[in-house]
């Protein structure tokens, strides 16, 4: 059969493969027949193929396919336009060996393509066993063989197929108005049978989800395949929609960036469907939908408002008798064991452990009100782009674009574009 890499498809096929039964289309139409050999077997009636003329290229359309290579042949012999009414692909060897009861009842003659070279042999009528066709001595190995009828009657045909990521369009012949067609979809993710009716003017229409790759569509009538393809038409994938109400804040404990508020934000959205990796020097973020990434850097050594670099920022016991000094401690404490600032409640609920549960209060202001990140700068917010089917983002600790040795990420928020 055709292929190609169309997103449109428009094929012209006039009584194309009319009497091909639907239980054999994955053999005959869609390639490869194990019940086929490629040598005699002994049992049976063996004809031999006669050389006709060169294979059309391309193929004649109608049929079209790998079935409108060597229609020229039987035309010779017809004295109407043939019909193919039966395909098999992908062979081998120089003879084709069928039983007798696979034979399309109505087939008149048999092609058989070798290289660019086609032959042509007779269907014996009434045959019993095994019927092996093969080709002239010295001949090249068979690549398909096309049974093919010249009865000329008015049978019911599909003429012409086209295919979308959103529709699928049907021209035929000789269907009742009303009557229904089988129509059988092969997405990249599953199958569909679809079953549109024929209308006054002979056409059929199915509607496609739009957003589901297609590989392959057929179309039956009454138990009888009139159109079998192997299609290749990407379909373009909806964007995924960021949360509403995203709000997740990041800050870097234990080794780790932790997840610090996310309440208050509607339908709560797990921090699991994030994945983290990196340090306060540089961390990438990535989630399968679109996301923003606030984040601020600092220069090491220069941490709280006062300007205290570390454990010397504490002012020793002494502290704990002046509320101020108290406060700082506190403060200190809070920034490296969790709950500063407004954030005022203990760890708890259903993420205990790793994420320390919800946190009640929000976010205060830039991230608390305790000064532990006074000395941060918050930096240009970086987009998340799609990367391998997920969108990520990476921010690093370099300061207005300019990397510093001892630099480090104080924080980072996660939240949708628009905010």
């Amino acid at each position: 059969m055709r292929e190609d890499n169309q997103e449109c498809r428009s094929v012209n096929r006039r009584r194309y493969l009319k009497r091909i039964t639907a239980g054999s289309i994955s053999l005959a139409a869609l390639g490869g027949f194990p019940a086929t050999t490629t040598a005699q077997n002994g049992d049976g009636i063996e004809v031999e193929a006669e050389f006709c003329g060169e294979a059309s290229t391309p193929p004649e359309d109608p049929p079209g396919g790998q079935a409108g290579q060597c229609i020229n042949c039987v035309r010779a012999v017809c004295e109407t336009e043939p019909t193919a009414v039966a395909l098999y692909t992908g062979l081998t060897g120089t003879c084709f060996t069928l039983p007798a009861a696979a034979i399309p009842e109505d087939a008149d003659y048999l092609t058989l393509k070798a290289g660019q070279n086609c032959f042509r042999a007779d269907v014996p009528q009434d045959a019993e066993g095994n019927v092996t066709w093969c080709l002239p001595e010295g001949s090249q190995d068979i690549s398909n063989a096309t049974f093919y009828s010249c009865d000329g009657e008015d049978v019911p045909t599909v003429d012409k197929v086209t295919i979308t990521c959103k529709k699928i369009a049907i021209n035929t012949s000789n269907i009742p108005s009303g009557d229904t067609l089988t129509v059988k979809v092969t997405f990249g993710d599953g199958e569909k049978t679809y079953e549109p009716t024929v209308g006054a003017d002979g056409t059929a229409h199915v509607t496609l989800p739009g957003d589901r790759d297609i590989t392959a569509v057929v179309i039956t009538y009454k138990g009888t395949v009139l159109y079998a393809e192997m299609v290749d038409i990407q379909c373009p994938k909806p964007m995924p929609k960021c949360p509403d109400g995203l709000n997740i804040a990041y800050k870097y404990k234990y080794g780790e960036w932790w997840p610090d508020t996310y309440d208050d934000i509607g339908d709560e959205v797990d921090p699991d469907v994030f994945t983290i990796k990196g340090d306060q020097k540089e961390v990438t973020i990535c989630a399968p939908f679109p996301f923003v990434v606030s984040y601020a850097t600092r220069k090491k050594g220069g941490k709280g408002k006062d300007g205290w670099k570390g454990w010397k920022g504490w002012k020793g016991w002494k502290g704990w008798n002046d509320k101020k000094g108290h406060m700082k401690h506190e403060n200190m404490f809070d920034q490296f064991f969790g709950g500063h600032g407004e954030h005022g409640g203990k760890h708890g609920g259903k993420h205990g452990g790793k994420h320390g549960g919800k946190h009640d209060g929000k976010h205060g202001g830039k991230h608390g009100s305790c000064g532990c990140f006074d000395d941060c700068k918050e930096q240009e917010p970086v987009l998340a782009e799609k990367v391998d089917g997920q969108y990520c983002a990476t921010i690093t600790s370099a300061m207005d674009g300019k990397p510093k040795k001892k630099a480090e990420i104080c924080w980072f928020r996660v939240h949708c574009p628009e905010e």
